[in-house]
Formats: C-alpha cells, structure tokens, sequence
C-alpha cells in the first residue's frame, strides 16, 4: 500500500500539470494578424482571446528579406523590434523600421505573461504589394478667371518615400455644392486648369492618385467659390496637337479679334 506522503506527492504532481495544461490552454498564439501600409507607413495588428482574464504584454519581431517560397526560417537572423517589445495593445508601428520595400518580410507576434509565453503568431508580407497609395494635397488657384488644380504629392513631405520610383496618375471627382449634385470625374495632372466652371459658383472636389494595379486613397473634399465673371481677354479654345514624324505643333481657337500675342508652357 503506497505511504501518505507518496499519494501526496503524487497528488501535486497531478495538479502541477493540470495547471500547466490550463495555462497553455490560457494563453494561446495571437490571431488574425495583418498589416496595414499607406505610403510607407506600416502598421501590424492582431487580435487575441483572453478566456481566463490573464494579464499579458505582447513582443514583435521580424526577418528578412527573404524569398516568400522560402518555407525555412533561420532562427540566427531574427531582429528585435525594440519599441514594440512587451507592449499592452495589439498595435505595432513598422514604418521606422529599415525595410526594403520590395522584399518580402516575415513578422512574429507572441503574448507573454511573467512566467510563460505564446507560440508565435507568423505573417509573410511585401510591403510594396501591400501598401495603398495616400490621399494627395489639393487645392484650387484662380487666375486670370480660370481655376488652376493645384495637387500635392502623397508623400511630398514624408521622410520615407514608398511611391518614389512610381509616375503617379491622377483623377479628379467634382461637383457643384447643391442639393443634388452631379459628379463628373476625369483624369487630370496636378497644374492643369479647370475650363468651364461658372462664375460666382461654389464647387466641391476630390482627388486620388492612381498605379495600374494601385487605386489610392481621396482626399479630403475641398471646397470654393468661383470668382466673378472674367472680364479680360477670352481664353484660348479647344486646344489641339497635329503630330508627324517627331514634330508636334499646337494649334488653338481665340475669339479675340486684335493684335495679341500668345505664351505656351508645358509640364514633364
């Protein structure tokens, strides 16, 4: 017959291992982790079940470049994220982190506790196929009774520059400010005026930049009245190129019977 005190060892060895069970069971991997590029500025998230109220922190780190067929992970060539080490929310910032933005990445995020910690949590990510395209700057300029777009870069006064080697496109939505509105949207190229808008009209607008395969984000509306009516020189009309060969020659329309002169500028 076992002793009294062998039962009890036994017996707390039992409950020791439940305990642990219980924990693993606690204290699982974060999930659904995803990022979240605009421009260069990347931000990881996750989410995490707390069935046993557990007072956790979470810690990232990340490796590459690396190819993303390359199903093996060294364990040697992990770097710590050090601002994103035994933090409370299931929030990451990325963007200060040195990233080549067309190589592949591999992230890992864990819960920890004082005493014990999750598996890891994996996500496999390029950051320029995931990234979206910020909303552009913009805004109108009147001259001469004509309204110049003015459009800013998305990253024109970000350090870190995602779009840099990309010739950004972009379109134009605007509308009267009425009650029912009719939008009309079309391409459009920052410094290019915008013809038949009338006079003394409130007008609303937005604009996005746009990649092939990258539509990006508006902007914020923006808003203005239109002067009065131009009383000067009429604007030149339905504007033209006639191309042979390479010569390009520009013809236009005037409704100004007299001895003008003409000036032509062009945009890269």
């Amino acid at each position: 017959m076992p002793r009294p005190h062998s039962l009890l060892m036994v017996l707390l060895a039992a409950l020791g291992a439940g305990a642990t069970s219980a924990g693993l069971i606690c204290l699982k991997q974060p999930h659904n982790v995803t990022v979240h590029i605009v421009d260069a500025n990347i931000s990881l998230k996750w989410e995490w079940d707390n069935p046993c109220n557990l007072n956790v922190t979470f810690s990232v780190r990340y490796q590459g470049p690396r190819d993303p067929e390359d199903e093996e992970i060294s364990p040697e060539k992990w770097s710590v994220i050090l601002k994103c080490q035994n933090i409370t929310i299931m929030e990451c910032d990325l963007s200060s982190t040195t990233l080549e933005y067309f190589d592949a990445y591999i992230v890992n995020v864990r819960a920890d506790t004082t005493k014990d910690h999750s598996p890891w949590a994996n996500l496999t990510f390029c950051p320029y196929e995931e990234a979206k395209i910020g909303p552009p700057g913009v805004w109108l300029e009147s001259i001469n009774g004509n309204e110049k777009i003015n459009i800013l870069h998305p990253e024109a006064k970000q350090l870190r520059k995602m779009w840099e080697s990309d010739n950004l496109s972009y379109t134009l939505t605007i509308w009267k400010n009425s009650s029912h509105p009719k939008k009309k949207t079309e391409p459009v190229f920052p410094g290019q005026f915008i013809h038949g808008l009338e006079p003394e009209t409130t007008y609303c607008l937005k604009v996005n930049a746009y990649l092939i395969s990258n539509i990006g984000l508006y902007s914020s509306v923006y808003c203005k009245r239109t002067p009065k009516a131009w009383i000067g020189l009429p604007v030149p009309e339905n504007l033209r190129v006639h191309a042979l060969n390479m010569k390009c020659v520009l013809y236009w329309d005037t409704l100004h019977e007299g001895n003008v002169s003409f000036l032509v500028q062009y945009l890269l």
